[in-house]
């Protein structure tokens, strides 16, 4: 609790950061100012960390990929810098950890521990206050991470398909008349944004991957915990409620990719005007690697859902079913990718 209270200042103070580099700035100078603070603090916040290969590879490799931002400022550049930076938090708050997925699962739990995290740093020392945080994690948990997901795709099909960019620019144009407030509703998600970013790194994540890591197996095997270790080592929710929270993420994706996948058969498959398009390499080139990006996401979206007990929980058609059509979807997506190429080809009479 009181660890929790004293690491609440470089939460706030780390979100008012964010919020003052980066709001309506792109990614430069800014990343690498951040990025220095950023390990700063991890280094000071977790001094074991500071015996640990994997988190100084890790933080050399975000100050690396900040540098490449600044010098380069390309797509991979940036990517591999937010993931470094995850990966550096992971590592610092674990430094047991070896794997690199095992440390970028670190930081990301703390993506719904972190208001639970808050409710403890503001003062709720009772048992209840405690049960109150747990359930109110619990709630923002369900919710958190498959809109967390679902924004990265959003945004990898944003910059993929110029089409659903405008659909999605009318919408949001549209919702800003009906909703119009003097406080900017955007501008409170971007700091609301910072502040779980900063607090999953600088609160220290409660998860069992150490022992994961070290009892890790290549057969998947159905392993039912007596029942307190199976309650301990699903804090935040239990296997249904991961059930739960898998559904909804898959269903929320489906009908993302479904508005994609329909603009592409419009305006891909059968209304492509390559002279309408205002820069036609790169609706296809930096298109088609934004789209082969999120391809592997949702490979990997999958993988993370089905790895371990969902397998086996009981009426998990549903949960299935959405996964079938993700991936009938995805298949499409990839027939759009093709067609985009063929169709440059085609307009340039190129061999």
């Amino acid at each position: 609790m009181r660890k929790a209270t004293t690491l609440l200042l470089p939460v706030i103070i780390g979100t008012f950061l964010f919020n003052f580099l980066f709001w309506e700035e792109k990614m430069g100078l800014n990343t690498l100012l951040f990025s220095m603070g950023y390990l700063g603090a991890l280094w000071l916040l977790f001094p074991e960390s500071r015996y640990s290969r994997e988190y100084w590879i890790t933080a050399i490799g975000t100050l690396l990929t900040a540098i490449m931002v600044v010098w380069h400022n390309s797509d991979a550049a940036k990517f591999a810098h937010i993931i470094s930076a995850m990966c550096a938090a992971g590592f610092a708050q674990q430094p047991a950890l070896r794997h690199i997925l095992y440390g970028l699962g670190q930081y990301l739990v703390g993506w719904w521990q972190a208001p639970r995290h808050l409710v403890e740093a503001l003062g709720s020392t009772s048992v209840e206050g405690a049960r109150k945080g747990r359930s109110m994690s619990n709630s923002i948990g369900l919710a958190v991470f498959p809109l967390l997901i679902v924004s990265v795709f959003y945004l990898l099909y944003y910059g993929a398909n110029d089409k659903f960019a405008a659909l999605s620019d009318t919408f949001w144009t549209e919702l800003g008349r009906l909703i119009s407030f003097d406080i900017s509703i955007v501008h409170l998600l971007f700091v609301l944004f910072g502040f779980f970013l900063l607090g999953a790194a600088f609160w220290r994540n409660q998860t069992d991957l150490v022992e994961e890591e070290q009892t890790a197996v290549d057969q998947l095997e159905h392993i039912r915990p007596p029942r307190k270790r199976y309650i301990e080592s699903l804090r935040m929710f239990g296997l249904k409620r991961e059930y739960q929270q898998s559904l909804i993420m898959l269903w929320m994706l489906n009908v993302l990719l479904l508005l994609v996948n329909m603009t592409d058969v419009r305006y891909v498959w059968f209304g492509f005007d390559a002279a309408a398009m205002s820069n036609l390499k790169a609706y296809v080139h930096e298109g088609t690697y934004f789209l082969i990006a999120s391809i592997l996401l949702a490979m990997g979206v999958l993988l993370f859902v089905f790895r371990e007990n969902l397998n086996f929980f009981p009426h998990n058609k549903p949960l299935v079913t959405a996964a079938a059509i993700w991936l009938a979807q995805n298949a499409i997506l990839a027939v759009s990718v093709g067609l985009r190429n063929f169709r440059y080809i085609e307009y340039h009479g190129l061999a």
